[in-house]
Parts: structure tokens; sequence; C-alpha cells
């Protein structure tokens, strides 16, 4: 009865030891398989972003082509419109020309019409004198007439042998009868008459010189307005050369809008892809605590947190960053990193006995801890080893390591700027001080 009673109790105890361990394990690969979907899917995000970093690489050179067709499209459009507003000084000083030109010419025909009004006042002032001088005839003739009668023959005679008209009048016997008035009266008319006369040859002379001056002028602005026909033409050209620059500025500045507006939308794809990633990452980590905080509880054997082995080789001690908040991460650092010159390779050892409960080894992001490894001590406690060199574990799930053992290699996997050990130490899944334990060498 009592070994009836002891093979019962025996079978109860291995079918809960067996069930216990069934649960335990299928716990652990339900967290494996949940880490390896996040990882898969923050490898798709990654290859997604790598794509988006493509597509904006190859947007990089049209962009920069585009910008500087855009540029000298610019610095023409400012030459061109330099070359118009010199064009169109010229074209102004041109009219101005013309304009003086026309000027000219008005005042040459006021010159000449002022010139033609004096020949005419002239020729009037020459008739009035003619006439007068015709009157002083005809008076002259009667006292010629008024001498025949009164028998004076002598002086008829003087008279009829005169050969002219001035010839009369410088006789002396002829001159005493004729009054001293009436003689210079028509000395004075002769004289205005060859003034006159004189007067309009040299007004005819000068008004010659004003339409030769004028036709000169009327030259001078056709010139000038040929001139200005080529000016205005050469302008003319200027304005389809801007309004064609100005189209293709505009096209260069709508293309490269349209790439810059892509690149913001693939920016903002990358930032999100990224922002995804980074969640997968944590999501990674808090399962990866949660893998240890379940291996803690497990009641695995239990080794002493004392006497820990220091994880790395004696001459590898100096720290480059510790536990606690860093604000180069903008957030908490969960252990410390060792990071000392030449470390790229060395040997990561076990810093105390107990089961390798996770081991990558694929050299993938992994929660930013790249190739890690992390060992359950028993009673709560465990360690990680983190940025392996890929390839370099040396050891795998499952595995039973004592102190002291290489489990893996010093690398700069997942997010490292170099190669160093990234040690983490928990208890019952929350991370402590690593340098709150002592460490044998």
């Amino acid at each position: 009865m009592r070994k009836r009673v002891f093979s019962y109790i025996m079978a109860v105890f291995c079918l809960f030891v067996s069930i216990f361990a069934y649960s335990s394990s299928a716990e652990q690969v339900d967290y494996d398989a949940r880490i390896r979907a996040i990882e898969e899917e923050a490898k798709r995000l990654q290859a997604e972003s790598e794509a988006i970093l493509g597509k904006i690489d190859g947007y990089k050179d049209d962009i920069a082509e585009t910008d500087s067709m855009k540029r000298l499209v610019a610095d023409a459009i400012a030459g061109i419109d330099q070359k118009i507003a010199n064009q169109a000084q010229l074209i102004n000083a041109k009219y101005e020309q013309i304009d003086a030109q026309i000027e000219q010419m008005r005042v040459l025909d006021q010159r000449i019409e002022n010139t033609e009004l004096q020949i005419t006042v002239s020729i009037e002032r020459i008739s009035f004198l003619e006439a007068e001088n015709d009157a002083n005839l005809t008076r002259f003739g009667e006292i010629v007439r008024g001498m025949y009668m009164s028998g004076n023959y002598d002086m008829i005679e003087l008279l009829m042998n005169s050969s002219d008209f001035f010839d009369l009048l410088i006789r002396a016997e002829v001159m005493r009868n004729v009054s001293e008035i009436n003689m210079r009266f028509m000395r004075e008319l002769n004289d205005s008459i060859d003034e006159q006369q004189s007067l309009i040859a040299g007004l005819e002379q000068k008004e010659a010189s004003l339409v030769a001056d004028k036709i000169s002028a009327e030259e001078k602005r056709l010139l000038l307005t040929r001139e200005l026909d080529a000016l205005q033409e050469q302008k003319d050209a200027f304005d389809a050369e801007l309004y064609a620059s100005a189209v293709k500025l505009q096209d260069y500045t709508k293309q490269l809008n349209y790439m810059q507006d892509n690149v913001a939308y693939l920016k903002a794809q990358f930032t999100a892809a990224q922002a995804d990633i980074e969640k997968a990452n944590a999501d990674v980590a808090n399962l990866i605590r949660e893998k240890q905080k379940a291996a803690a509880a497990a009641n695995r054997p239990a080794y002493s947190p004392e006497g820990f082995a220091w994880p790395l080789d004696s001459n590898y001690h100096m720290i480059t960053t510790y536990f606690g908040y860093d604000s180069w991460r903008s957030g908490n650092h969960y252990g410390i990193d060792v990071g000392n010159a030449g470390i790229g390779g060395a040997n990561i050892y076990a810093a105390q006995s107990g089961t390798v409960i996770t081991a990558w080894n694929d050299g993938n992001y992994h929660g930013g801890y790249g190739n890690y490894v992390v060992i359950d001590h028993g009673n709560g406690f465990s360690t990680l080893y983190a940025h392996g060199v890929t390839g370099g574990v040396v050891v795998k799930e499952g595995d039973e390591v004592v102190k002291g053992q290489v489990i893996s290699h010093v690398g700069s996997t997942g997010f490292a700027t170099g190669n160093h050990l990234h040690f983490e130490v928990r208890v019952d899944g929350n991370a402590v001080d690593p340098l709150n334990y002592g460490y044998e060498e």
C-alpha cells in the first residue's frame, strides 16, 4: 500500500515537473518566437528604410543638377535684365536725341519763316521806295516842263544832253534850280533801295543756309530713328530671351519643388519607419527583460552573486559609459560600457555560472544589443553581454556555462559607435548597477 501511495506521489510529482517544465519551455519558446517575429518586422522596416534612403539618394543628384540649372538660369535672367535696362537707357537717350533734332528742326523752321518774312518785308520796302522814287521823278518832270514853259532853253538843252538821271543831278547849273531837299531825298531813296537789295541777298543766303541745316537735321533725325529701331529690335530680342528664361526658371522651380516635396515625403516615411524600428527594438528589449524575469521565476539553481568574475581580461577596465541616465542617449543606460583601445575581438567571459537563455550571433540589431548573450544565474539574477562581433558568440541557448568561460568576443554590432562590451546585471528582470558587485580577476 505504501509503495503504491509512494508510486502515485512520484507519478504526480513527475507529471507536475513535466507540466512545469513544458510550461516553462513553452513560455520560453513563446518569448523567442515573439522576439523573432518582432525582429523580422524590424528587419523588414529596416529594408524599407534603406530602400527609402536609396530613393532619397537617387533624388540628390537630380536635385543638385536642377538647383544648379535654376541658379544658372536665374543668373542669366539677372544678366538679361541688366541688358534690357541698359538697352532701355540707350533707347531713352536715342529718343532724347531725336527730340533734340526735332526741336532743332522746329527752331530752323521758325528761323526760315522769320527770314522769309524779312525778305517779304524788304521786297515790300523796295516796292515802296521805288514808288517814292517814281513819284519824285514825276515831280522832277514837272519841274523840267515848267522850265520849258518859261523859255529856259539852256537848261532843257543841258537836260537833253545828260547821260542819265544821276549825271543830271551832279551838274551844277541844273542843281541850281532843284531844291536841295529833293536831291537829298532822291539820294536816300536810292541808298535805301541798295540797302534793301543787299539785305535781301543776305537773307536769301541765310535762308539757303538754314534750309541746308534743316535738311542735315532731318537726315540726322532719320539716322537716329533707324538707330532707335535697331535698339528697339534688340530690346525686343532681349525681352523674348527673358521670357524664355523665365519659362525655364519656372519649369526648373516646379521640378525642384516636386523633387523636394517627394524627398520630404520620403523623409517622413523614413522617420516613421525609424520610429517603428525603435518601437520594435524597445519591444524586443522589453521581451528580453520579461524573458529574464520568467527565467528568474523558473526556480533555476541559484548561484551566489558574490565573487562575480570580471567579464573581460584584466587589462580591459576603462569604463566609457556608466549605469544611469545618459544625456547622449537622452535616456537611461542599463549597464556599463567597457571600451579600451584595441578591445575589438577580445574574449568575453561569463561573470558567473548559469544557463544561457538567449544567444544571438547573426549581426542583426536586436533592440540595439546586436549579438548578445543572456545568462540566468538563478535566484532572480541574470547578466547580459552585448555588441559581440558577428560570428563571435560561442554559446547557444540552453548551454550550461561556468564562471570565467568564454562566451563571446567584443565587437560593435547593434547600436554601437565602436568596439566595446555592454554589460548588464538584472535582478528579477530589473537592471541594477553592475558596479554594485565585487569582481574577481
